[in-house]
Order: structure tokens, then C-alpha cells, then sequence
């Protein structure tokens, strides 16, 4: 029974969930603290914009809540992408990366929609971000993949359990 489980959910489960949460952090971290920055610097060059660094010095803190929720958001769409793509045998960080970039795209137009929805008087027609609003999250959701396998100890291949006895009677 406990075999299965670990098929399912890897060898060191509690590994891969504490790298996957410190990456949603991260991700947080980066989206509010680059857009404090950005707010920063351009209040800087406009004296109607109130200068507020604090928003900057905050970010860690306000990262925390971002994190859980990029968390909430994408538990089961992460499991459920990762079984399929590794259950294809594709290479381990190109997995990653391709399925942080997707879903980080994939869940940026969901917000879209859900607060067009939310507005009435856009009469329901979804706001359409424009095109560097989706490149800067696909470049995060790609990022937050890589460091979720480089915190997760870089997984190598399958170990194969002939491998040893085929090393060890000088056939390979």
C-alpha cells in the first residue's frame, strides 16, 4: 500500500510539497515586489503618483497571502499536469518549465475572465491584458517551474533497478 502511495506522490513527498510552496512564495515575492518597484520608480518621475516605498519594504509580508493563494490555485491543476506529462516521459526540468509557463498564462486569463464577469459594465467581455502582461507571467510561470526543480533536489532519472546488475557482471 505505502508503495503506491509513493508511486503517486513521489519518493519524498514532503520534499516536493515544501519546494512547490516555497516556489509559490516566490512567485508571489516577485510578482508584488516587482510591481512595488515598478510603482516606486514611476512615482518617482511623476509628482501626481504618491511615493510609495513602503509598498516595497511590505512586499515580503504581503507575499505570504499571494503565495497560499497561487497555491490554492494551483494544486490540483499542477498534479494533474505533472502525472500527465511525466506519464509521456518527458525530461524533468523541460516538464517543469513548460507546465509553470502554461498555467501561469492559463490562470492570468481566468483572472481576466472572472473580473470581467465581476464588472457589469464591461458587459461581460473579458478586459484583454495586453501582450507583455502575459509574456512577464509566462517568464514567471517558467521561472517558478525551473525553481521548483532545481528546490526539489533536481530529480535525475528513474533509477532502473537492472541497471545495477547489468553494471555489475561488466555487461554495459
Amino acid at each position: 500500500m505505502l508503495s503506491n502511495i509513493r508511486e503517486v506522490v513521489g519518493q519524498k513527498p514532503w520534499r516536493a510539497i515544501g519546494a512547490w510552496l516555497l516556489t509559490c512564495y516566490l512567485v508571489g515575492l516577485v510578482v508584488i515586489g516587482g510591481g512595488s518597484v515598478f510603482a516606486a520608480i514611476q512615482a518617482s518621475f511623476d509628482p501626481s503618483f504618491p511615493a510609495e516605498w513602503q509598498m516595497v519594504i511590505m512586499s515580503p509580508l504581503w507575499s505570504v497571502p499571494a503565495g497560499l493563494g497561487t497555491a490554492a490555485m494551483t494544486a490540483l491543476p499542477v498534479w494533474a499536469a505533472v502525472s500527465i506529462l511525466r506519464a509521456t516521459r518527458w525530461p524533468r526540468p523541460l516538464c517543469e518549465v513548460v507546465l509553470g509557463l502554461i498555467l501561469a498564462v492559463l490562470l492570468l486569463q481566468l483572472a481576466d475572465l472572472v473580473l470581467s464577469i465581476s464588472d457589469p459594465e464591461l458587459d461581460v467581455q473579458p478586459v484583454g491584458l495586453p501582450i507583455w502582461v502575459y509574456m512577464f507571467f509566462g517568464a514567471v510561470g517558467a521561472a517558478a517551474g525551473w525553481t521548483y526543480w532545481r528546490l526539489a533536489g533536481r530529480p535525475g532519472r528513474v533509477d532502473d533497478p537492472m541497471a545495477g546488475a547489468i553494471t555489475a557482471r561488466g555487461l554495459d
